[in-house]
């Protein structure tokens, strides 16, 4: 199983594992396609600024939802899936951001009623981000019904 996700702008080196291959073999529960590094489950990359709309990030269009990790500065860190979608993601829960005054900032409300994330205010990008989105947009459609 592959967590498509979370990626986050530092230059990490790689540690207790010889290869990213290793560590995706090791832990796929936390590992994404492609990255520099993997540490504590969080794959570090260079990122650019967004420039498509960010995915869905409401609670209410998650399940299976496990606490990963929370970063250096404050930001929670989940694996969970969109509503009937089997593919695990990494990301933060725009509820949580919402609750700390220093995050709140990057969530706004979609046309559909729902929160997004805007990971590049907060110093974060995504890996495989069209999926998300993919998979975001299609959890609102089944939560429409």
């Amino acid at each position: 199983m592959t967590v498509f996700g979370l990626v986050v702008a530092a230059g990490l080196s790689l540690s207790a594992c010889s290869t990213l291959s290793q560590y995706c073999s090791d832990s796929p529960l936390v590992c994404a396609l492609t990255a520099k590094a993997v540490v504590g489950g969080v794959i570090l990359v260079a990122v650019n600024a967004q420039e498509e709309p960010p995915p869905p990030s409401d609670v209410r269009l998650k399940t299976d939802i496990e606490y990963l990790t929370t970063l250096e500065n404050g930001v929670k860190l989940y694996t969970f899936r969109y509503l009937g979608d089997d593919r695990v993601f990494a990301g933060a829960m725009a509820q949580d951001l919402l609750a700390d005054p220093r995050h709140a900032d990057a969530v706004s409300i979609n046309a559909q009623g729902f929160f997004v994330v805007d990971y590049s205010a907060l110093g974060l990008g995504l890996e495989n981000g069209e999926a998300m989105r993919e998979a975001g947009n299609a959890a609102m459609r089944l939560a429409a019904t």
